[in-house]
């Protein structure tokens, strides 16, 4: 897990049930550390093979053997904290087969300040300029690509990907209109089988045939003409 980064706690937490106990105390701040700050794809074992999950903003995947190793806590322990943290309305869980999604409920009340931009000095311009930099590493048509691809997921490697294209580059119109197509889709509408951008311009996916989903052609019913046949006919 990335360890940069922080969250605000609010000093009503004082007053709240969950400060009177301090295990109950440590699982809530665990989680809002836990949490993610942005919308993003995350792999999940599931059995003996992988699939990445869509988390939005004040959410987390969890595992109660995992939470239970970085809280140092007995699982049973942290299975009733998070009980009790959902009673108190603190969190909710989406349980699955193999993990369980945690949304901080109410996360923009307690996370809203990390969103309003801070003033920088006159003096101290280097940060922006920085960022800037950072920026101007992607060329034009590549940020169009990016901008439009509704997976961000590693950046750094989509650029590679789409400068080391082999074969016949295409042109940033084929790709775009690729992308349309291919966000019409059953598959990409439901955000559960869009590859990584890396993945998609690696295997050359906008010379992908694509049909538009629509209601399967059922063939009509037959009209069947019966004859009966009788002696002497």
């Amino acid at each position: 897990m990335n360890r940069d980064g922080f969250v605000f706690l609010h000093r009503k937490l004082l007053d709240s049930r969950v400060f009177q106990n301090e295990g109950l105390l440590k699982t809530w701040i665990w989680c809002l550390l836990k949490a993610g700050h942005q919308e993003r794809w995350v792999p999940v074992k599931t059995g003996s093979g992988e699939t990445e999950v869509f988390l939005k903003e004040g959410q987390f995947i969890f595992g109660r053997k995992t939470a239970a190793k970085e809280l140092k806590m007995k699982p049973s322990t942290v299975n009733d904290r998070m009980q009790k943290l959902k009673k108190l309305k603190n969190l909710d869980t989406q349980p699955d087969t193999h993990f369980t999604i945690v949304t901080i409920v109410n996360w923009d009340d307690y996370q809203a300040l990390c969103k309003k931009p801070t003033p920088t000095p006159a003096t101290r311009q280097q940060p922006g300029n920085t960022n800037n930099k950072v920026n101007n590493l992607y060329t034009s048509n590549f940020k169009k690509f990016w901008d439009n691809y509704p997976k961000k997921t590693g950046k750094g490697a989509a650029y590679k990907a789409y400068q080391n294209i082999k074969g016949q580059k295409p042109s940033l119109m084929e790709i775009l209109s690729s992308l349309e197509a291919h966000k019409k889709t059953e598959q990409w509408q439901n955000k559960q089988f869009i590859p990584n951008p890396a993945t998609w311009l690696n295997q050359r996916r906008w010379e992908d045939e694509i049909e538009p989903d629509g209601p399967k052609n059922i063939p009509s019913k037959q009209k069947i003409m019966v004859y009966e046949v009788t002696d002497g006919s």
